[in-house]
């Protein structure tokens, strides 16, 4: 069964997001880091991404690049505390966009719901 890999720097977050997940009945892998993130998706069988924007290091738009390159057909769902994630244009020039945009803090409602609309079990 393909996992939603969460990617994030701050640990908390990917703790509660996996809790979450896992209650929902996923398979979940979690990445604090783009670079580990790549390294995750390449070990493991993975449908569904959800990515955080702001990261130390390689950020979330060079991360869903990389993740574009390496697997074109995953869905990734971008993750950020910013409210104006969407509008910033910071993936207009892609030619490829997200499938989603979850704002943070997320619910237990909105990180299954938008599970549920993107992962694809296999």
């Amino acid at each position: 069964m393909p996992a939603i890999l969460m990617v994030d720097d701050d640990p908390s977050i990917l703790m509660v997001g996996k809790l979450m997940l896992k209650k929902a009945g996923h398979r979940v892998l979690t990445a604090g880091s783009g670079t580990e993130a790549l390294a995750m998706l390449q070990a493991n069988d993975v449908s569904l991404v959800f990515l955080d924007l702001i990261m130390p290091g390689q950020d979330g738009v060079q991360t869903f690049r990389a993740l574009r390159e390496a697997k074109p057909e995953i869905a990734v769902v971008i993750v950020s505390g910013h409210d104006d994630a969407r509008s910033s244009g910071e993936f207009s020039t892609l030619g490829d966009q997200p499938v989603g945009y979850l704002q943070k803090p997320f619910t237990l409602l909105s990180l299954t719901a938008a599970a549920q609309k993107y992962f694809k079990p296999g």
